[in-house]
């Protein structure tokens, strides 16, 4: 999806951008978060002792953090489609309902799924 095939303006552009630039640096943020939990998390798991409960609270904060991205992200969605035209919006969506049918024919691929 680009500025021409949408028929977007600077302005839309710009709103566009900084919406995504805000969701790219809380998602940053949350999983350089997650990242030092995981850390933490191997040097307890490495004593002769492993304190459980701890462990069990460092899942419910990774797992927090995963939520405040797939919470962002959906705001980020939300805030850009309110800068679209309803026109615009339509072709988003049917690029995107495509994606979700599977149509590699189209430039835009769906997420790698992760297992």
């Amino acid at each position: 999806m680009n500025q021409e095939n949408l028929g977007l303006t600077a302005d839309q552009v710009s709103k566009l951008q900084a919406i995504s630039m805000k969701f790219q640096k809380l998602k940053e943020v949350e999983k350089n978060r997650i990242h030092l939990i995981h850390m933490e998390g191997m040097q307890l798991l490495m004593q002769k002792d492993v304190n459980v409960s701890v462990l069990k609270k460092d899942i419910d904060r990774v797992l927090q953090h995963k939520k405040n991205i797939m919470t962002a992200r959906i705001e980020m969605l939300s805030d850009a489609h309110k800068v679209l035209t309803d026109q615009q919006f339509a072709k988003v969506k049917k690029l995107l309902q495509q994606m979700m049918m599977g149509g590699n024919d189209h430039p835009i691929s769906p997420p790698p799924v992760k297992h």
